[in-house]
């Protein structure tokens, strides 16, 4: 008796996984790295469901990602303190992009960087002594 596989035959294969890898380590977000590679983030989530090796890939990958973005960041920070006059509009522009992506890193790596629970407390005094209270999290 043969056995009947429904369905269309799987796209994966260490190349397409190596490109979506790659793109996650350049900082492009796994919605838009499935997309550019013709898969769906649905088999995607079933590749990695079903394989460990490629599940902490992929963990790596978007670790990789994130520190990619924050260069980029520094890059346009560095880049606006060069011009001899910076906008306002451009000082907020820089400000909530920046905030954006420590929110996104945040998200994405929490044990690397942070989550929105502050754990450190610091004040400064008139003379500028600083006092820091710090507190675990869950």
């Amino acid at each position: 008796m043969n056995k009947v596989i429904k369905g269309r035959p799987t796209k994966y294969n260490k190349t397409l996984v190596k490109e979506i890898l790659e793109q996650l380590s350049k900082g492009i977000s796994i919605r838009d790295a499935t997309k550019n590679c013709g898969i769906t983030w649905s088999s995607w989530r079933n590749w990695i469901l079903k394989d460990e090796q490629l599940k902490e890939a992929y963990a790596k990958s978007k670790e990789i990602g994130i520190e990619y973005i924050i260069s980029d960041m520094d890059k346009r920070i560095e880049s606006a303190l060069d011009k001899p006059k910076i906008s306002m509009s451009e000082v907020k522009l820089l400000e909530i992009y920046s905030k954006n992506l420590q929110w996104k890193a945040g998200k994405l790596s929490p044990k690397q960087y942070g989550t929105e629970k502050q754990q450190t407390l610091s004040i400064t005094d008139k003379d500028d002594k600083k006092i820091e209270i710090s507190w675990q999290s869950d």
